[in-house]
């Protein structure tokens, strides 16, 4: 039996999956499982796959069902002790597998999930800033209750938890958040690599995908459902709900919709008061046409439209003036000053 199984949904992937295939027979540690699920692909994802032979590599073929299904099928196939998953036109690094392995072997007992960091890379084949997985609060769920700080193929997981919990849920473009969700209130627990282990491809539709924050309400309400009223976790639920809806803002201001995107600062105000004072609110709001990120640590490297950053603040700090309170006021201009230097 191999030692881990990877899984690759694809759905008309004949341009980008080849790149996928040949980083996973790259790797240096070889003991794998390729398992494909062609999710009713309409392309040549089937002869570009085939062009690709080894005896590693398993291709399943299903009527479309998306991809959270996909993985699912790829899961009950996998044989491997540890599950990764590889979506079509992502890649890794070529000691990925070796990294995610060594660091998963090193904490011994309980149930853990490794996982490292990663990188964007756009159209044209440029690689961006590293993105750190370390989660900000400990190694539980009150990080992912925030945000989710790893993409899914920089992240090995032992196959019995996969199966225990059932897979992955269909929930928009928030599946692979949801399922480390799920795993966290478990009990389980992430350990971060710190090693570059994982290549996104940023793709025209991608933002969109990545930034249904609208899922990720439907998200946050189905998991505080499941959350006593007295766990100590309860600390954080404003602030989780105000995170999607900063979110949203950015993502608002990125598509021109200032009054949509007026509406949901509110929002994510009503929701944790201290957001109006917090500097990586107004980070995120300067960057919105970058691509989401978690934290401001994160985007201090990329290129900023000052003039259009600007524009946003602007807009936002007249929000303020004809919105709120003088101290929200005044809490607001200070972090935002800050945020832009």
């Amino acid at each position: 039996m191999p030692t881990i199984s990877v899984i690759t949904p694809a759905y008309n992937a004949a341009g980008h999956i080849g790149r996928t295939i040949a980083s996973v027979q790259s790797q240096t540690f070889n003991d794998w499982e390729h398992i494909i699920i062609d999710d009713g692909s309409s392309d040549d994802t089937p002869a570009v796959v085939a062009a690709h032979p080894d005896e590693r590599i398993r291709f399943v073929q299903q009527s479309n069902q998306g991809p959270s299904a996909a993985r699912n099928h790829g899961i009950n196939l996998a044989r491997g002790e540890y599950l990764i998953f590889l979506d079509a036109g992502d890649w890794w690094a070529k000691d990925c597998l070796e990294v995610l392995l060594n660091g998963f072997r090193e904490r011994q007992g309980g149930d853990v999930i490794a996982h490292g960091d990663w990188a964007l890379v756009d159209l044209f084949g440029n690689v961006g800033r590293v993105h750190s997985s370390r989660f900000a609060r400990g190694d539980g769920p009150a990080t992912l209750l925030l945000y989710n700080p790893f993409c899914i193929h920089a992240a090995l997981v032992p196959t019995a938890l996969v199966a225990g919990i059932g897979g992955f849920r269909k929930s928009g473009s928030v599946e692979d958040w949801q399922l480390w969700l799920r795993l966290a209130l478990g009990g389980c627990r992430f350990i971060h690599v710190p090693r570059l282990v994982a290549y996104y491809h940023w793709q025209p539709d991608s933002r969109s995908k990545a930034i249904d924050q609208r899922g990720t309400i439907q998200l946050l309400d189905a998991t505080w459902a499941t959350i006593s009223p007295d766990d100590p976790l309860q600390a954080i639920r404003g602030q989780s709900y105000a995170t999607a809806y900063v979110d949203m803002c950015v993502s608002r201001f990125g598509q021109g919709d200032v009054e949509q995107a007026l509406a949901d600062f509110d929002t994510a105000v009503s929701c944790h008061p201290p957001t109006i004072g917090e500097i990586d609110t107004y980070y995120r709001i300067a960057y919105a046409e970058q691509a989401p990120h978690e934290g401001a640590d994160e985007v201090l490297n990329d290129e900023l439209d000052e003039s259009a950053a600007r524009t946003r603040i602007d807009q936002i700090l007249n929000h303020l003036n004809n919105k709120y309170q003088p101290a929200q006021r005044e809490a607001g201009r200070r972090a935002a000053f800050t945020a832009l230097g």
